[in-house]
């Protein structure tokens, strides 16, 4: 599997920003339009062609670590999705901001989409991670301040990615309340993966499963979830790292929805994928839509490691559970 250089917010603060919005943030929740800012948080942004935006949210007093995706169009328009699975306020929650023409600051609104319906303004400003007080530094409820490789869900799936239409897979795919999927995905047979494309996710790897359906035509994010390095998970380390691959446990559901990631190499270059749990609603569909087809499930980690699947037909039951294989 090629590797592409892996960012970390080290590197975004020593000036390899890909376009205008890449590196890192100070982003600040005022009380009213104006007022004294409550609480900043620090986002780290990569924004790759067409304003496709992904990042990572930590360091935030008041919230916990996350994950966005969103875009930002030629006229400064921003649009951003976050997913922070343990802020017991704002879980799911979407900015929408203008940045200014210098592209040093932006400001807008912020609304919560779940568990507390709240909404107010926010204002960012560009920051420098290596300039002590610079960027919000105190970790609060957050994980322990560190660089994080970042690749998020971006609006449409990464490529290369291994696994495609063809590849056999299979996907469980259940709502299982307003802002959350149920999701067991299988890829049993993707290739040319070795065990160092999958990183060190006790340390600084972190993963992520996107899924990707389908509108007018084309893919968008659907939904996301994170599995965060150097996690513990019912007092043991969520991860283990394996001479033949990764293991990761989360029968609680700290930090991540995601219950299950196994990935195992196998002598001949292939590799067994398997995630279970939960992935957070981006775009909130009603609750008696299904998702349109094709769907695309990807586990992201680092900028080394993609694996996936398409799947361009499915069953679903009564119930809205969603069914669909590849290759079989």
């Amino acid at each position: 599997m090629s590797s592409v250089f892996a960012v970390t917010v080290l590197v975004l603060a020593a000036g390899t920003a890909q376009a205008d919005l890449t590196g890192s943030w100070r982003v600040g929740f005022p009380v009213s339009p104006g007022g004294p800012i409550t609480e900043y948080c620090r986002f780290d942004l990569v924004e790759s062609a067409g304003g496709e935006l992904q990042g990572y949210l930590g360091v935030c007093l008041l919230g916990t670590d996350g994950v966005l995706t969103g875009t930002v169009d030629g006229a400064g328009a921003l649009d951003l999705r976050i997913v922070a699975p343990d802020d017991i306020g704002c879980e799911a929650y979407g900015i929408a901001a203008t940045v200014a023409p210098d592209t040093n600051t932006w400001e807008g609104t912020f609304t919560c989409d779940f568990p507390l319906g709240i909404s107010g303004d926010v204002t960012a400003v560009r920051c420098n991670p290596s300039t002590p007080g610079d960027c919000p530094e105190t970790s609060g409820q957050s994980l322990p301040l560190r660089p994080h490789e970042i690749r998020a869900c971006a609006p449409t799936p990464a490529t290369p990615c291994e696994g495609s239409v063809g590849a056999r897979a299979s996907l469980k795919l259940a709502r299982s309340d307003t802002y959350h999927y149920a999701l067991t995905f299988k890829l049993p047979d993707a290739t040319g993966v070795t065990v160092a494309d999958l990183g060190d996710p006790t340390t600084v790897r972190d993963y992520v499963a996107c899924i990707y359906y389908t509108v007018g035509g084309s893919p968008a994010v659907l939904a996301m979830e994170p599995a965060f390095a150097a996690t513990t998970c019912d007092e043991k380390p969520c991860w283990e790292v394996q001479p033949t691959g990764l293991k990761y446990k989360n029968k609680s559901t700290e930090r991540s929805k995601i219950t299950q990631l196994k990935v195992k190499v196998r002598g001949t270059g292939a590799s067994t994928t398997v995630v279970k749990g939960g992935a957070t609603t981006v775009v909130t569909l009603p609750l008696n839509v299904t998702p349109q087809l094709p769907i695309t499930v990807q586990l992201l980690g680092g900028e080394d490691a993609c694996l996936g699947a398409t799947f361009t037909t499915a069953t679903v039951s009564a119930n809205g559970l969603l069914k669909a294989k590849n290759g079989q």
